[in-house]
């Protein structure tokens, strides 16, 4: 300070500068800054001022010494002259400079946290506030000791840790400073949920998750997996690193245990590796799990004969380990010889757990055992189990098999026909074995063969198989070896059937003798028949395919489908692919024949008013194509459509619904009077270009049979059902579907396979021809074994005799041999010989009633 002053200005100056300020008699200023303060002049010579002046928080954050200099300028002007003087004065101002702490952070050694250092200085203070994590301390204010403060803060986080750190710090009596250091520790996302679970096989599959983190993050290291048989962890293994990924939350492994042979349990544990220098083992997450380890053995196993094979099947009931390059080992026991032999099966039957072997001796009985044969040496060799066969010796014989097995469908009316072929290896007897189809019950054997070693073919007659039922048979062969029976069933078994029929004949003749052509005899069931037709039921997802893909194959110029049908939804009549294919279609009847389409004129609905089957029957000519209902044609036209033979299976009731039955394929084109005769009778299955007919009589669920022949070779073009059923109530009426047959032009007619059932059945024989009128009007007969054949003859009374005599023209001598037709139809007698006149010219003959054409024939003569 300056003493002994007049009035005057008083300037002071700082070294250094910054920013003023002034408040009463304290100067706050900068460094290098300067101020005026005026001064009065007291009452007395003597002015004292006192002044106190301090340097700014703005430069002292700036200081980088910790003393300043202070100069007071006094000016003095005396008695307002020009005698001015300037009185200096000095003096220097001491101060700490501010210490900005240093911050150091790493994992704690108290397991689980981040450690944050401050080291500042003495006589300064700390205060930690608001971390964003729960800290050790919530909140801490400390004096520093030897100039260090250390924090510790929860580290397994998902986010950033921030810590803020606010100090003071006093740079002299009357200054303190105060300021913050934000500490930001990475994220430390921290495993959890370890869980463990024991697989066959020897193999604790660990799961673990750890949260994703966001924003930075420890990364770089791995999760360590120790395991221990203690759960103190007092003896352990480390036996995984596993690297950790931040965008993977879910983690496995697979910890292999089976060559460890251990009962008891294993404890787990897991932690990061980047904390592991600091923390130990005293974070981590664990868990613990029972484990039985036991190498799998064979507990059972059984053996069979296959094709002289012997082979092995085994199950593993226990244990749950199988150490790499375990063996299973078989020996095999000559019962007979008393030698034995040890078979170390490969890998793949170990898979398999089976093993096949053929043995190479003939009617040498065997036995055998089966062991498991551990690797290496922590599993012993297990106990050899005795392989069981059942009761049924192991040996390997000669015997012979069935290669080939057919039965008749209905071809013979008093016998199922049973042929098959061996392969010639020796057989003692075959065993013809049968039981009713459908009934369930166990096939027995209804006869036996005896075997040639001279002979491979063999064939049987089963001649009490039951008029009308359905059997199903196999073969079996016998052959003693070893002092046993060996026998072999053939796997195929066949459907078999006999269909016993019954033939009517007959002539239908006028009271003189004279035939009748044209007459329809029918042949009707007697009440209480117990013969019912069949029909197969679709729903619009079955089909029926016949085995022989050549079916049709020779019919690509000519070719005659038929069928009676109950359509209630569009679907496939038959169709043979790329030939032909008859459809019911937007309610009409199509017929394709290669690529060109015929359909009925007019709806089907219109056909079925009065009935709900009807007949379809197309018809490809080489000229033409034909489409008939019933018995009249409903559509002609050209044929454009060429058909070229391919073997694929011909097709019935694909996607169709509604109901099929009769169905009939020609490999010729059928005219207007066959069809119109025979749509609405049962054929005999011989006719002239008939390729197969299905009447479904004796079908059965999943296979119906084809019924033509021709001579005594049956076409056999038999097929397989799917998804379509067998009724016996939706099917055509006896009114639409029956046993016909017409008299030709000598009178003669013939009712032929008319079927039986049981004891016999009953038929009403009765003739019709418009308004004739017949004697008798029916008769009565019996079909059955004992009567197949009858001979039934009826009247025809509806005609008059027409007499006279032939002479030449102009004269009175006699024609003799002069024939005559009525209506077209040679007049004949009863003995079918042609009524002619004789010597005299005389002639008689007979004519029906109503006006008909009568002509005389004899060669050239003109009548």
């Amino acid at each position: 300070m300056l003493n002994n002053t007049k009035t005057s200005d008083v300037f002071i100056r700082c070294t250094y500068t910054s920013d003023n300020y002034v408040e009463g008699n304290d100067y706050r200023i900068g460094l290098n800054d300067s101020i005026k303060v005026w001064m009065k002049q007291g009452s007395n010579d003597l002015t004292v001022a006192t002044y106190t002046i301090y340097l700014n928080e703005t430069s002292l954050r700036k200081a980088t010494k910790s003393s300043v200099s202070v100069e007071v300028a006094l000016y003095i002007d005396e008695n307002e002259g020009n005698s001015d003087n300037w009185v200096n004065n000095s003096a220097n101002y001491t101060y700490k400079i501010p210490f900005t702490p240093v911050t150091t952070h790493d994992f704690s050694s108290n397991a689980g946290k981040y450690a944050v250092n401050f080291t500042g200085r003495e006589g300064d203070y700390y205060w930690v506030v608001k971390p964003q994590i729960q800290p050790a301390v919530a909140i801490t204010k400390d004096n520093l000791t030897d100039g260090k403060v250390s924090l510790d803060f929860y580290a397994k986080s998902t986010s950033l840790v921030s810590t803020r750190t606010l100090y003071s710090q006093s740079v002299n009596d009357r200054v303190r400073l105060y300021d913050t250091i934000d500490v930001n520790i990475k994220a430390y996302p921290w495993p959890s949920i370890l869980n463990a679970t024991f697989k066959d096989g020897g193999t604790i599959e660990l799961s673990w998750y750890t949260p994703s983190p966001s924003g930075e993050y420890v990364d770089g290291d791995e999760f360590e997996i120790q395991r221990s048989t203690d759960s103190d962890f007092s003896s352990v293994k480390t036996i995984a690193n596993v690297k950790y990924q931040k965008s993977k939350t879910d983690y496995t492994y697979s910890d292999n245990v089976s060559g460890t042979k251990f009962d008891g349990t294993y404890y787990y544990r897991l932690r990061r590796t980047a904390s592991k220098d600091k923390w130990g083992w005293d974070e981590a997450v664990t868990t613990g799990i029972a484990v039985k380890t036991e190498h799998k053995y064979v507990a059972s196993a059984t053996a069979r004969m296959i094709d002289d094979k012997k082979v092995n099947t085994w199950q593993y009931d226990n244990g749950n380990i199988w150490t790499d390059d375990a063996k299973i080992a078989i020996t095999r026991f000559n019962q007979g010889k008393g030698t034995n032999y040890t078979i170390t099966i490969p890998a793949d039957s170990v898979a398999k757990r089976s093993y096949t072997e053929e043995l190479t001796t003939t009617c040498d009985v065997y036995s055998y055992d089966i062991a498991v044969v551990p690797s290496g040496s922590v599993y012993s060799k297990q106990t050899p189990v005795e392989v069981s066969s059942n009761g049924i010796p192991l040996f390997r014989s000669e015997s012979g098999r069935v290669l080939n097995f057919e039965t008749s469908k209905g071809y013979f009316s008093d016998h199922v026909e049973l042929e098959w072929t061996s392969d010639g290896n020796p057989i003692d007897v075959f065993s013809i074995q049968a039981r009713e189809y459908g009934s369930g019950n166990e096939f027995r054997q209804i006869d036996q063969v005896t075997a040639n070693l001279a002979s491979t073919q063999y064939s049987y007659s089963h001649t009490k198989a039951i008029p009308g039922v359905v059997y199903e048979y196999q073969i079996a062969t016998v052959t003693k070896c070893g002092e046993q029976n060996v026998t072999h069933i053939f796997g195929r078994r066949e459907i078999g059937f006999r269909t016993p029929t019954g033939d009517i004949y007959g002539r239908v003749t006028f009271e003189s003798g004279q035939a009748v052509p044209d007459v329809e005899v029918r042949a009707e069931f007697a009440e209480s028949s117990g013969i019912t037709g069949k029909a197969y039921r679709f729903e619009g997802n079955g089909k029926m395919t016949v085995d022989n893909k050549g079916l049709l194959n020779n019919a690509t110029d000519e070719a005659t489908i038929e069928a009676w049908v109950k359509p209630e939804s569009d679907g496939v009549i038959v169709k043979k692919p790329g030939m032909y294919s008859l459809e019911y279609k937007n309610d009409k009847f199509a017929f394709t024949v290669g690529s060109q389409t015929v359909t009925t004129t007019d709806n089907v609905s219109k056909y079925t008013e009065s009935a709900a089957f009807v007949h379809i029957a197309a018809v490809a000519a080489r000229d033409k194509i034909y489409l008939y209902v019933n018995d009249t044609i409903q559509a002609a036209v050209a044929r454009t459509g060429v058909v070229t033979a391919d073997s694929v299976a011909v097709e019935i009731g694909e996607n169709f619904k509604g109901a099929i039955d009769e169905v009939r394929l020609w490999s010729v084109a059928r005219d207007s009077i066959n069809v119109a005769r025979d749509y609405s009778r049962y054929l005999v299955g011989n006719e002239t270009g008939l390729e197969a007919y299905y009447t479904f009589d004796y079908s059965v669920d999943d296979q119906f049979f084809d019924i033509s022949y021709v001579g005594t070779e049956y076409h056999k073009n038999h097929g397989t059902v799917t998804g379509a059923a067998i009724t016996e109530t939706d099917v055509p009426t006896t009114s639409q579907m029956g046993y016909r047959s017409y008299t030709d032009e000598n009178g003669s007619y013939s009712l032929r396979a008319l079927p039986f059932k049981g004891n016999g059945t009953a038929y009403l024989v009765i003739p019709r021809l418009g308004i004739h009128q017949f004697e008798a009007e029916k008769e009565l007969r019996l079909i059955s074994l004992q009567s197949q054949t009858h001979t039934v003859n009826f009247t025809d009374k509806s005609s008059f005799a027409v007499h006279g005599t032939v002479t030449y023209k102009g004269g009175t001598i006699p024609v003799e041999g002069v024939s005559f037709k009525v209506d077209g139809v040679t007049v004949m007698d009863g003995k079918g010989n042609i009524v002619m006149s004789g010597s005299d010219g005389h002639y008689t003959i007979s004519v029906p009633v109503g006006i008909h054409e009568v002509k005389a024939v004899l060669n050239n003569h003109v009548f």
